[in-house]
């Protein structure tokens, strides 16, 4: 059984909370500046998750997002952007900044800019939900 669900990442049991620790590469203070998480788990594994946190304006900050590596392709981090994009309340922006050292930096934005975000003057990616009733 496969779920994608948005989470309070600061409650989650040690156990699961380690393993998207390991995921993501974080540390616990990471996790504990998150606003939330949205999690792709198969059965008691996690396989994908993206990290949110405040970022600057109201806007939600996010990062990291990782999927582990045997588990790539397969449209996991697209399911998880949809999901962090539904969460999203309207009119509020969404904003990525692609660490300038990771080693598949040109794949991640070629999968962010697909996912709807779109590059800002300061090099950060943006995705903006539609206005209150204009949700697509």
């Amino acid at each position: 059984m496969v779920l994608v669900y948005r989470v309070d990442v600061k409650s989650l049991a040690p156990a699961h909370r380690a393993s998207v620790l390991a995921l993501v590469g974080a540390d616990d203070a990471a996790l504990d500046a998150c606003l939330y998480g949205v999690l792709y788990q198969d059965l008691s594994r996690v396989l994908g998750a993206a990290l949110v946190s405040a970022g600057s304006g109201g806007a939600h900050a996010v990062g990291p997002i990782a999927v582990l590596e045997a588990e790539r392709n397969r449209g996991i981090g697209t399911e998880l952007l949809a999901v962090l994009k539904e969460q999203l309340p309207p009119g509020v922006a969404a904003r990525f900044a692609p660490p300038d050292d990771h080693p598949r930096r040109a794949a991640l934005v070629a999968f962010v800019e697909t996912s709807g975000f779109a590059e800002g003057a300061d090099g950060v990616y943006e995705y903006v939900t539609p206005s209150s009733g204009q949700r697509t």
